[in-house]
């Protein structure tokens, strides 16, 4: 796979290590995110992240981006398979290529969020006050 993103990288290397590094965040204009881990429901703005204009997606869907400065380790939790599904998302998602639009990010992300266990996944534009149906 020729688009592999930093944050699967550093999960699936067979070695630990920690990074620090600064991310880049925009928010995509007009689009709202709300989703439920563990009973407890997350919402806000709809965020994109990058790294030397690489898109990064959230990986750990319960914990709240409140810094743009991070350390990155690869060790997480995750089964060979939902490694694996991770991939086929990120690679299929937003920088697949002709895939580089709001709508294709925003995908990904809900992808991956209901993979690593997030229910109930809404995107909502504020704009026109619809959600934005996106299934599987």
């Amino acid at each position: 796979m020729r688009y592999f993103y930093v944050a699967f990288l550093f999960f699936l290397m067979p070695f630990s290590r920690v990074f620090a590094i600064d991310v880049t965040r925009v928010y995509i204009p007009d689009v709202e995110y709300s989703k439920t881990l563990n009973g407890v429901v997350h919402h806000g703005a709809f965020p994109m992240f990058t790294i030397d204009n690489e898109v990064l997606y959230c990986i750990e869907p319960g914990i709240p981006i409140n810094s743009l400065s991070y350390q990155i380790t690869n060790d997480y939790s995750l089964s060979s398979m939902i490694k694996y599904e991770l991939e086929l998302i990120a690679y299929y998602g937003y920088s697949y290529p002709s895939h580089q639009s709001d709508l294709y990010l925003m995908a990904t992300q809900k992808l991956i969020w209901e993979t690593l266990g997030s229910t109930d996944v809404y995107l909502k534009s504020t704009i026109i006050l619809k959600y934005l149906f996106i299934t599987h």
